[in-house]
């Protein structure tokens, strides 16, 4: 199961909602009969504390990955430092594109 939110600016946020309305319905009862319940039992703060949680385990996880990155890639390849999320958009140094490996 996945929740989320989102912000931004209104005419952004609606076009999010008519894509999701029309990709996906909705979330399947037994989804939001769970949700529901953590949330009732959790509350906001609760929910709150389980985010920040989870987004410090993450980002250990991207720490490190990013420690070996630095260490076994330096030269080889360029990559940006994620500000969220843990994953790496990397790039060859010295090749357009990735179809001159397969």
């Amino acid at each position: 199961m996945r929740l989320g939110f989102v912000t931004g600016p209104k005419p952004l946020i609606q076009k999010l909602v008519f894509h999701m309305q029309v990709s996906q319905i909705h979330t399947s009862t037994i989804t939001q009969a769970i949700a529901y319940e953590i949330l009732s039992i959790w509350g906001f703060d609760g929910f709150n504390k389980y985010a920040q949680r989870t987004a410090l385990f993450y980002k250990k996880q991207r720490d490190l990955m990013l420690h070996y990155a630095k260490k076994w890639l330096t030269g080889l390849v360029e990559y940006n430092v994620p500000d969220c999320g843990l994953f790496l958009w990397i790039r060859e140094i010295g090749r357009a594109s990735c179809r001159e490996r397969v």
